[in-house]
């Protein structure tokens, strides 16, 4: 249902709409790969390894919506001749930063709860991709309060869904056997000899 309501208010767009500000392109294609690389600095303190998956995760996420931003720029820039989709800053880009973010999941994953890196990766490189296309290439958004309200209820409608789904038996039995990882435990126990 939520899904149908965000079909209703989808805007109007005509073109590929692939044309962009090029200080606003810029600026994202130093901010998100530079967010991401604090992310993964982040992930080497001792105080935050144990979410090293996750925060890695995330900044493969960024590099990835970096990548894709960059790509939809190329192709913009593809009008004027298929060399620019080849050669040219976007291009670098794209390929830079795509493959740099295929190296830094592939370890996220290899240190964090799949299911968690998954998601942040996978929530990193949505919110890039829709700052970008708002901000970098002007893409549309509902206009009028009325049809904000209606975009709202269907986020609303869409959350609660995803809350409502139910979780997998083994994923619950999984939660409730884990060892404590509790530093300290050892330390409390009672000592015999």
């Amino acid at each position: 249902m939520g899904l149908l309501l965000f079909a209703v208010t989808l805007p109007q767009v005509t073109g590929p709409h692939s044309s962009y500000r090029p200080a606003t392109m810029i600026a994202l294609s130093l901010a998100l790969p530079s967010v991401g690389a604090a992310l993964m600095l982040a992930a080497t303190r001792r105080r935050l390894r144990a979410y090293a998956g996750a925060l890695l995760g995330s900044g493969s996420g960024l590099l990835f919506g970096a990548s894709d931003l960059a790509v939809k720029a190329a192709f913009g820039v593809a009008a004027s001749g298929m060399l620019h989709l080849v050669v040219g800053v976007w291009p670098a880009i794209a390929l830079s930063t795509g493959i740099g973010a295929q190296y830094v999941s592939a370890r996220s994953l290899q240190l964090g709860d799949v299911m968690t890196v998954t998601a942040l990766t996978g929530l990193a490189v949505d919110a890039a991709n829709i700052f970008g296309g708002l901000v970098a290439f002007g893409d549309p958004l509902t206009s009028g309060v009325a049809g904000m309200i209606i975009d709202l209820t269907a986020f609303v409608l869409i959350c609660a869904g995803a809350l409502l789904i139910p979780v997998p038996d083994h994923v619950q039995d999984a939660g409730r056997t884990r060892p404590s990882h509790d530093v300290n435990a050892a330390s409390r126990a009672p000592q015999t000899c």
